[in-house]
This record gives structure tokens, sequence and C-alpha cells, in this order.
């Protein structure tokens, strides 16, 4: 029986073919980060749009106290 006969590979084959895991390695990386990332903004948007509708119903929501009506007024006149 012939032995199958293993090629020496050159240098830049060995590099082409490490340069290839190192590249889909480093895409998925990339994916599983973007992924968390639009995970916790999408978690964290979702429950401040809860807050600021269960917030809706307390009066101090929209009748503005102390440093908030300062501001507001301060606001106002800049705009004005």
């Amino acid at each position: 029986m012939k032995k199958p006969s293993r090629r020496k590979e050159g240098k830049g084959e060995k590099d082409k073919r490490l340069g290839a895991a190192t590249e889909r390695s480093h895409r998925s990386k990339n994916g599983g980060t973007r992924f968390w990332f639009v995970t916790i903004f999408v978690t964290a948007f979702t429950l401040r749009l809860i807050y600021l509708f269960q917030i809706d119903s307390i009066p101090l929501f929209y009748h503005l106290a102390g440093d908030a009506r300062t501001y507001y007024e301060w606001g106002q006149r800049i705009a004005a």
C-alpha cells in the first residue's frame, strides 16, 4: 500500500490559512459583541418606556417644581 504523501506547505499558504481562521474568529466576536450591545440597548429603552408610562399618572410629572421650573423658565427665555 502506498502512503499518502504530505506535501510541505509553504509559509504563504500557512499564513493564508491562519489569516482566514483569525478573520472568522474576529467576525464571530464582533457578531457576539453587536448582539449584546443591541440586547442591552433594547432592554434599557424598553424599561425607560415602561417607566414613562407609569410616571405619567403622577401629578408632579406635568407640574414642575423647584429646579425643574427654574430651568424650564430659563430655557423659555433663551428660546424667545
